[in-house]
């Protein structure tokens, strides 16, 4: 995020669209981190199951909102159930999830062990991590092109100077490039992850 105040007083004409590029920038990454943390990995992660949709009641709600979801060591999820009479469907859910996890019920407690991936399933990981990022990329491309549209447009109506307009684009394109180190960093953290 740009935090420089220097910036937004060096182009008050633009400070409210650099405040609109740092939540939609900020909200590009969160939705990448999370993605990334959906993705299996060689270590067991409450974040690999708890978005799997349930049948509660006649509804679908998410494992994340009907247990408690930890690790318990590197190669097992324990989700402790609130509701006992929900294993059963948790557990199917599980199951059904493409995953490849085979749950252990325990009264209303499910062991998930975390089996090795096989080469296969490291590859699509890796794709997969590579896809979300040119999307967060993408998305941080659009924001950029935006602020650059009102940018030209401030210039071609004459509200601020060429030499201005080209110096803001500057810094804008910096700030983006930054940006899109911080993804490159994050998948590539998660890449690593992935092959250990």
């Amino acid at each position: 995020m740009i935090k420089d105040s220097k910036m937004s007083q060096e182009f008050p004409f633009i400070a409210h669209d650099i405040d609109d590029m740092n939540k939609r920038v900020d909200g590009a990454k969160n939705q990448l981190v999370h993605k990334l943390n959906s993705l299996r990995t060689g270590r067991a992660s409450p974040s690999m199951v708890e978005n799997i949709k349930v049948e509660v009641y006649g509804d679908l709600k998410k494992i994340k909102e009907i247990s408690s979801i930890t690790a318990s060591d590197a190669r097992c999820i324990v989700i402790k159930l609130w509701d006992k009479s929900l294993v059963k469907a948790t557990e199917k859910a599980i199951r059904e999830s493409g995953l490849g996890f085979n749950p252990i019920i325990e009264i209303d407690t499910l062991r998930v062990p975390v089996p090795d991936m096989t080469g296969d399933q490291r590859n699509l990981m890796v794709r997969k991590a590579k896809e979300y990022s040119e999307e967060a990329k993408v998305a941080i491309r659009n924001i950029r092109r935006d602020i650059i549209d009102i940018i030209k447009k401030l210039e071609k109506n004459k509200e601020v100077s060429e030499d201005d307009c080209k110096k803001a684009s500057k810094k804008i394109q910096d700030q983006i490039n930054v940006y899109i180190e911080d993804i490159d960093k994050l998948v590539k953290v998660k890449i690593q992850e992935i092959e250990i």
